[in-house]
């Protein structure tokens, strides 16, 4: 089997083993976000990121990161992960990005942006996106240096608020 076959056959059995593992434990405490948002709460209907972290061809920490998102204004929206286990932004994500595409479905305004996936440990919060009111749907993604974390299933969903 050749090296590129061989290390994507190994990731994907290791992600659906440690995925299946992490959402056995979704009730789990998440870590809060770097700094809280102080903003209402938006409902959030998602499927999450899942992913893993190697040293090498070696898988050697895995997890699963939903969006979680507030609005501090109608045309403002901040999103974080809270990612699973809870020690994922000091082991899986520590050095990785967030990707975050969104669509704003009433108004037609779109964006893209990066921001860190945890800051001191935390998840860290994403820039202010100014979207406009009304319902987002998005996609979104997570990526290490030097491809060291990866997505192994892109997050997606729909924000109301």
């Amino acid at each position: 089997m050749g090296r590129t076959l061989h290390r994507a056959a190994l990731a994907t059995a290791v992600g659906l083993a440690a995925t299946s593992t992490l959402l056995a434990t979704a009730g789990s405490a998440h870590a809060a976000p770097a700094a809280d948002p102080q903003i209402p709460a938006s409902s959030i209907s998602q499927t999450p990121n899942a992913g893993i972290a190697t040293s090498g061809d070696v898988p050697f920490a895995a997890f699963v990161a939903p969006i979680a998102a507030a609005s501090p204004d109608p045309d403002t929206l901040r999103v974080w992960l809270e990612p699973m286990p809870g020690n994922a932004c000091t082991a899986a994500l520590r050095s990785a990005v967030v990707g975050f595409e969104w669509h704003n479905t009433a108004t037609k305004k779109s964006g893209t942006t990066t921001f860190p996936a945890c800051k001191e440990g935390k998840p860290a919060l994403s820039p202010s996106l100014r979207t406009g009111p009304g319902p987002i749907s998005f996609t979104t993604s997570v990526v290490g240096r030097g491809g060291a974390t990866f997505t192994l299933s892109p997050g997606s969903g729909t924000i109301s608020r």
